[in-house]
């Protein structure tokens, strides 16, 4: 995963590379327009391949929920008490 992501960066900054040499006149417009197009085509699928590796959020349970469980399990006890144990 930090393989993807070292890539990721790398991509980052080629794009910005390739920006500066449209600002620059560097290159020809359509030659870099070209290379961004590949550049951000692999940026989508490593962005893809990272969200395959991400875990999902944990769900917090409602409090309330939790509270009226617990509630109940510790009641059920009391209920089950045999006749004459008190």
């Amino acid at each position: 995963m930090s393989t993807l992501r070292r890539e990721l960066g790398q991509i980052d900054s080629r794009i910005e590379r390739l920006v500066d040499a449209i600002a620059d006149a560097e290159l020809p417009l359509d030659v870099v327009k070209q290379k961004i197009h590949a550049v951000e085509d692999r940026k989508r699928e490593l962005s893809a391949e990272l969200r395959h590796f991400q875990l999902p959020s944990p769900t917090i349970p409602d409090i309330e929920i939790f509270r009226n469980e617990l509630i109940e399990a510790l009641e059920e006890p009391e209920s089950k008490k045999p006749p004459g144990a008190d």
